[in-house]
């Protein structure tokens, strides 16, 4: 264990959420294969203090991935999030293509109804942490989709500030 870091599992469930935060090197085992690819990648993009740098994004690396990605962009340092790019996988799966869309535009209604539905996302952007998911399928139109797995990663820019969070999505049927 390196110095300065706490004792404990290499990520821990937040009990009042339905995401895993990641912390250094996490047993994906149970994991989509591709989750545990896009795991690796987001790796060898970190950068000194650990997060991945947006620059050391090149989707060329990783073309068999791209179909499940999708990106949001973080517009100013209390901004909303967009849409930057939404896979085919995705967009297949959801219904829609809300690329350039505002998340919160994007899932409608639900924004007002759930504010905790952005718990998530907030705790990324506060963090730089990763977290990982594996449930029910929420923000979905094709009904016969009932589950999802993904890995949204925050990137940073150069200074260490989080501008992105990247991530990768499994839909399953059934």
């Amino acid at each position: 264990m390196a110095a300065g870091k706490p004792p404990g599992p290499p990520w821990r469930h937040e009990s009042a959420q339905d995401y895993t935060v990641i912390r250094d090197a996490p047993d994906l085992a149970d994991a989509d294969e591709m989750i545990r690819a896009f795991w690796v990648y987001t790796r060898r993009c970190a950068g000194s203090a650990g997060l991945p740098i947006r620059a050391k994004f090149d989707p060329v690396d990783i073309p068999a991935l791209l179909p499940n990605i999708w990106i949001l962009d973080r517009e100013g340092r209390d901004g909303a999030l967009r849409y930057r790019l939404v896979g085919t996988k995705i967009v297949e799966a959801i219904g829609k293509d809300p690329t350039g869309m505002e998340l919160r535009e994007s899932v409608g209604a639900r924004a007002d109804a759930d504010p905790a539905l952005f718990a998530r996302y907030d705790f990324m952007l506060a963090t730089g942490l990763a977290t990982w998911r594996q449930g029910p399928a929420h923000h979905y139109a094709r009904l016969d989709y009932r589950a999802v797995e993904n890995l949204c990663v925050p990137f940073a820019r150069a200074d260490g500030a989080v501008e992105q969070i990247v991530s990768l999505s499994v839909y399953h049927r059934g």
